[in-house]
């Protein structure tokens, strides 16, 4: 990516505790024709971290994680006053979820393995 690819990448954090799930995200991410920039994180401690050293354009994060999950990763944020989308991710969803993310503060939900992903 040129140095002016990289002013105008779109910045995405893609968390997920899964190698494979982050490389299929980042595929499909990747392949919506602009540049993006796309930091992994592991965990959402290790998000957590990334947040809070630089910004973000949107967070696509795993809500079912060891550890901190993807719910306590969107409260963390939203009450540091971080309004940066959030749409959170999961192979194990169901519409309560759903409705609790949306009413935490997330711009989506998204079960892995669905289409586009």
């Amino acid at each position: 990516m040129s140095a002016a690819d990289e002013a105008e990448a779109l910045r995405v954090l893609l968390v997920d505790d899964d190698e494979l799930d982050r490389m299929i995200v980042a595929r499909a991410l990747r392949g919506h024709g602009g540049p993006i920039a796309i930091v992994e994180a592991d965990s959402a401690e290790a998000a957590h971290a990334a947040i809070v050293a630089g910004s973000f354009d949107c967070i696509f994060s795993d809500l079912h994680m060891p550890g901190r999950d993807g719910a306590w990763l969107l409260q963390q944020i939203r009450g540091r006053g971080v309004d940066t989308p959030f749409v959170a991710l999961t192979g194990h969803g169901d519409e309560q979820t759903a409705v609790a993310m949306m009413k935490a503060g997330a711009a989506d939900y998204v079960v892995k393995g669905g289409p586009g992903t």
